[in-house]
């Protein structure tokens, strides 16, 4: 089994233009990631147990740890964009959704 070295929001929440039904994109960083599927299979329990307790859909996704470096444009726009969740303040909890027309802004909020 991986550790996780570091989580990022990217995308519309973490640039704070995401709309009322925009979804979470993480991506997770691990380390000794040998076989990529059973961490997909990890992370998608968890987001299901996110959408049970909040209602919001987290759309994750693992990488080797060695990756966030690389220069790829995903790997750019998560080190330009993104937010570290580890560094986020302690209350990091998702709020329920209370209906459509709220706006979010940033990751977790």
């Amino acid at each position: 089994m991986a550790t996780a070295s570091s989580a990022w929001c990217c995308t519309g929440r973490a640039r704070g233009d995401a709309q009322p039904d925009s979804d979470y994109d993480v991506a997770v960083f691990l380390q000794d990631m040998n076989d990529r599927s059973p961490e997909l299979h990890r992370l998608a329990d968890l987001a299901t147990a996110i959408i049970d307790e909040t209602g919001e859909f987290v759309h994750a996704m693992p990488y080797p740890a060695g990756s966030y470096n690389e220069r790829r444009p995903l790997m750019r726009e998560i080190r330009l964009e993104g937010i570290d969740l580890g560094r986020r303040k302690p209350d990091t909890s998702l709020p329920r959704r209370t209906g459509c027309s709220e706006k979010p802004t940033g990751c977790w909020q």
